[in-house]
């Protein structure tokens, strides 16, 4: 039955991480919308608020400062003084005070930019005294003022001070209102009327720069629900009757009791939200309106601009997963791939290690255990060769022994029964020579051909390579200059052979020696290396010689091989044996600065 193919991976991890990333986000997102609508009108409404009541207690200050001049101008002496003099027709003390009243009253014109003037009037209407911002005029003929039927009338009487309704201006446009405050002689009897009049153009200017969003508005209406103040319409022009809606006519009785706050209403089928704020000084309100659409417009377009920022938020989101699942699977890929290549038998090439974290430990092991592998392949199939040759040797020794040793014996008796002729002396000794050089070789031969397991024990590497460097330096002519050492003082002692490995050292000695006769200076070093997977001893011998040719360097090891006119090609190739029997590893490696470097590592 052939099996399913499972989801890979990198679809798990997708699978599990976008719903963990892409759900927060979506949940934040939505009630990020509800929130931000909320807020929007939240805004808008405090928004409103503020606006109003800042420009209503503007205006409430206005009138109460109106209010206060009044009351100061009309409480002034000189005013009564004034009064007297005109009534005894004193004509110097008259103009005296006159003056007096002038010159407070342009003070008090530039102290204030809403006013426009200010009039003293007798009882019976007549301008005595008038100063605007022009300059100031002395009625003598006794010009009545139109609204001299307020003089009397019992509103200036009990109020105080009275405002007149809002007119318009004499041959100009706009509109005012005049504020009164009658003043009385010595004898508390009515001597005249104090007027000022306002520009009430300043007022509903004030009024219409109030706006929120595009098509709010404000209005402001008087305690009788009258229009004072609107957008499309002149003060009076509308009133609590001309509104056919009830939720507005509602709004306009909230303004007229004085009611601070909001309030919905619904204008020319349009829902609106008003916020109001009374003018206690006037007993008018104010309000400022704005259309609900125009709150949801504004709600609607934040709500638009957090789901862009979601969305974005979101796409950046799924990128990340992606490129984090694939770069998590990527090194596990490459690494079933690698196992792939073993399987066929390619052990030459390692996976790049790209991460520090757990798959870069993974992948480090993975090169190791690769590595390890190749070695092993190449030791193995050395030992095979090297088990064949063995099992040949010992036969082929034998064979050529036997007759080296009849050719030497046969040699010494014709040198004895014919030593006088000339031939057998010129040849006998040539013969024998060779005869045991050859004998020479076969024993290395046997010696390789029956290598026997190291008897390890704990040694201290460090004595027994100064030992070995002083068995050699008594043969060298160059004694003093031979060897320079670094030796690790602190070196573990390690469990070797010491013969095995003395052996080991005085062939790469002696090799060194041969490369460069003449230079000196054999460098050997010591240390001790802490590897993740098992600590090892690291001697390092380096000679100043021409170093080995790339391919010399490659069948440097293979049996019999030698680059030595007098070399049996065994040295080599019985110290990495010896080397490897101890579970180390021997490598040659040429310096960039010329000579070779042996390495030895052994395992503590």
């Amino acid at each position: 039955m052939s099996q399913r193919p499972g989801i890979s991976i990198f679809a798990k991890l997708l699978l599990v991480i976008l719903p963990l990333v892409c759900l927060p986000i979506a949940l934040v997102g939505y009630y990020s919308m509800d929130a931000a609508s909320d807020r929007v009108n939240h805004l808008v409404r405090q928004e409103q608020m503020l606006k109003v009541k800042a420009v209503a207690e503007e205006i409430n200050q206005a009138f109460a400062g109106c209010r206060m001049d009044l009351k100061t101008m009309t409480s002034l002496p000189v005013l009564d003084e004034y009064h007297l003099a005109r009534h005894f027709e004193l004509q110097a003390e008259s103009m005296f005070h006159q003056e007096n009243l002038v010159r407070l009253s342009r003070e008090l014109l530039e102290r204030t930019q809403h006013y426009l003037s200010v009039r003293f009037l007798d009882i019976s209407g007549k301008t005595l005294i008038q100063v605007n911002r022009a300059g100031f005029s002395i009625n003598r003929a006794g010009s009545v003022w139109p609204g001299r039927n307020l003089i009397n009338s019992p509103p200036l009487k009990e109020a105080g001070v009275f405002f007149s309704k809002i007119n318009k201006k004499p041959a100009k446009d706009g509109y005012l209102i005049s504020a009164l405050h009658p003043f009385f002689t010595g004898y508390r009897d009515l001597a005249g009327v104090l007027v000022i009049d306002l520009d009430f153009g300043k007022i509903a200017g004030k009024v219409r720069n109030i706006q929120v969003g595009e098509d709010g508005y404000s209005f402001l209406v008087d305690q009788k629900g009258n229009t004072l103040v609107h957008p499309d319409y002149a003060p009076y022009v509308r009133n609590q009757g001309s509104y056919t809606e009830e939720s507005l006519q509602f709004l306009i009785r909230e303004m007229m009791a004085g009611k601070k706050g909001w309030s919905n209403y619904t204008s020319e089928n349009q829902p609106k939200l008003a916020a109001m704020w009374p003018i206690s000084q006037m007993g008018w309100s104010l309000a400022v309106t704005v259309p609900l659409s125009q709150m949801q417009k504004q709600a609607n377009d934040l709500s638009r601009k957090v789901f862009k920022l979601m969305a974005v938020t979101m796409l950046l989101a799924v990128l990340g997963a992606f490129l984090l699942s694939y770069n998590l699977v990527k090194p596990l890929r490459n690494l079933a791939e690698a196992s792939n290549r073993v399987a066929r038998g390619r052990l030459d090439r390692p996976l790049p290690v790209s991460t520090s974290d757990e798959i870069g430990d993974l992948t480090k092991a993975f090169n190791h255990m690769t590595a390890s592998l190749a070695q092993a392949q190449a030791e193995l199939v050395r030992n095979e060769k090297l088990a064949s040759l063995g099992r040949m040797s010992a036969g082929v020794a034998h064979e050529i022994r036997n007759p080296l040793n009849a050719i030497k014996g046969a040699m010494a008796h014709l040198k004895q029964r014919h030593g006088d002729l000339e031939l057998v002396r010129q040849y006998s000794g040539l013969v024998v020579e060779e005869t045991d050089r050859l004998n020479r070789f076969v024993s290395d031969f046997l010696f390789f051909a029956k290598q026997t397991a190291p008897r390890k024990k704990q040694t201290d590497l460090n004595r027994l390579i100064l030992k070995v460097q002083d068995l050699i330096s008594r043969t060298s002519e160059n004694e003093a200059s031979l060897f320079q050492n670094e030796l690790d003082p602190a070196l573990p002692l390690v469990r070797l052979d010491d013969e095995q490995i003395k052996q080991v050292l005085i062939n790469i000695y002696l090799n060194a020696i041969d490369a460069a006769p003449n230079t000196g200076g054999i460098k050997t070093l010591t240390r001790l290396q802490n590897n993740p997977y098992a600590p090892v001893v690291i001697c390092e011998i380096t000679d100043q010689g021409p170093g080995m040719a790339p391919r010399d360097l490659s069948n440097a090891f293979d049996p019999f091989f030698t680059t030595k006119e007098n070399g049996t090609g065994l040295g080599l190739t019985l110290s990495l044996g010896i080397i490897e029997s101890h579970g180390g590893r021997l490598s040659l490696v040429n310096r960039e600065k010329g000579g070779l470097k042996v390495s030895i590592n052994l395992p503590v």
